[in-house]
């Protein structure tokens, strides 16, 4: 990538959002893979490589504009700038390395040989699904990436366009804000997760996880995300906590999962079977969290 700026097609400005935000940098994530491949890159992993090291020396800056009305609202012109990142002193390396997620080590803990979907709740563009079905390599296990962007979904096709595998990524379309689920195989057995993508709806709908525990017979969540101070009580709260809340509330991230997680245990729905709070600090200023639950049978 020699260019400072990635433009991403857009008919016109939209409402600088969350999921407006992620919609506008996967559509140039998808460039930087379509030119690695151009590029030479021969796997998934080669492609994907080509973007950490990208990430590793810049910054992805979606370029916001004010509106003209003067309401407040900021808006997304499709513009990605490149903005060298402060703390990479190291030169691109001329061989690209692609390091693997170590959170999913929690989801494939609980990945048994009867499980036949994996359901990735905010796919983005595939990696870890990607990562997971060359873990597995097990032609039997569907993997399903639910994704609300529309260009995460068409960079979920190129890795499956690209790279034909006898396990391609199914890809659908899920808001968080809908709490709805048709895309889970309902007889299968079910592992579903999220990584850091429920953060991303500020309020999520009290019965979420009461319909994601009905969406199938057998399902198992795993989630990875960052609600550490939502399950302590504000009087324990100590100044890693109140930092935490500080920096959600800036972004309008989430603020409810924990309350909706215990919604559907009194709505006996699922039991909690594990939580590790503030479990890692590789993002200092939002650490995750990870909750693992089963839905509850008769």
């Amino acid at each position: 990538m020699h260019h400072s700026v990635i433009k991403v097609d857009v008919m016109q400005p939209i409402p600088y959002t969350n999921q407006n935000f992620y919609e506008i940098v996967w559509a140039a994530r998808l460039e930087v893979f379509r030119q690695a491949l151009e590029g030479g890159a021969k796997t998934p992993f080669d492609v994907m490589a080509n973007l950490c090291c990208l990430e590793q020396q810049f910054m992805l800056a979606a370029e916001s504009l004010p509106s003209t009305t003067g309401d407040g609202t900021s808006y997304l012109n499709g513009v990605v700038r490149l903005v060298p990142n402060p703390d990479s002193n190291q030169q691109s390396p001329s061989t690209p390395l692609y390091s693997f997620n170590q959170p999913l080590t929690v989801v494939v803990q609980h990945c048994d040989d009867k499980v036949k979907s994996i359901v990735e709740l905010g796919a983005g563009y595939g990696r870890n699904l990607i990562e997971l079905r060359h873990h597995f390599q097990r032609p039997d296990l569907a993997l399903i990436g639910a994704e609300y962007t529309q260009s995460g979904r068409d960079a979920m096709e190129f890795f499956n366009a690209s790279f034909p595998d006898l396990t391609p990524i199914q890809t659908a379309f899920t808001d968080h804000r809908l709490a709805s689920f048709p895309f889970i195989p309902g007889k299968d057995k079910v592992l579903v997760f999220s990584c850091h993508s429920l953060e991303q709806v500020e309020k999520l709908p009290l019965d979420f996880f009461v319909n994601l525990a009905a969406s199938a017979e057998d399902i198992t969540g795993v989630h990875i995300e960052p609600f550490g101070f939502q399950a302590v009580p504000r009087r324990a709260w100590n100044h890693s906590h109140y930092d935490h809340n500080a920096f959600i509330r800036s972004k309008d991230y989430n603020l409810n999962m924990w309350t909706c997680l215990e919604h559907a245990v009194r709505e006996q729905a699922i039991t909690i079977t594990g939580v590790a709070l503030n479990a890692s600090f590789a993002q200092p200023e939002n650490p995750s969290s990870v909750v693992v639950w089963k839905k509850c049978t008769a």
